[in-house]
């Protein structure tokens, strides 16, 4: 019985196929967001008496030393993740208000 084996070489990507890497920037952004929307529904799971990094970390799917990189402790962490959450809530509501026809908002004094 003979076993035949075959040149299964990756294809090589040519320029127009390769993927532009990520800036380190970005990662890092991108690790924050990450870490920021796990530790929102941690709070909104367990509240705050009961919310603890790890399950933060564990939510992320990143490791604790990555979320402590990020987040020395639980109070910065928890005031990051409110303003996060405020931030998000203001972006939408100046969103929703451009969207807004003219006239349909009366205001009375």
């Amino acid at each position: 019985m003979s076993l035949s084996v075959t040149d299964e070489r990756p294809l090589k990507r040519t320029r127009a196929t390769k993927k532009k890497r990520r800036t380190q920037a970005q990662r890092t952004q991108e690790t924050r967001t990450r870490i920021l929307d796990a530790a929102v529904e941690v709070l909104r799971k367990k509240g705050y008496a009961h919310f603890r990094t790890a399950d933060v970390a564990k939510a992320a799917g990143v490791s604790r030393g990555a979320q402590l990189h990020h987040f020395k402790t639980k109070e910065k962490l928890v005031y990051a993740t409110m303003e996060h959450v405020f931030h998000n809530v203001l972006t939408t509501s100046q969103v929703r208000a451009r969207t807004l026809k003219r006239g349909r908002i009366r205001w009375s004094v």
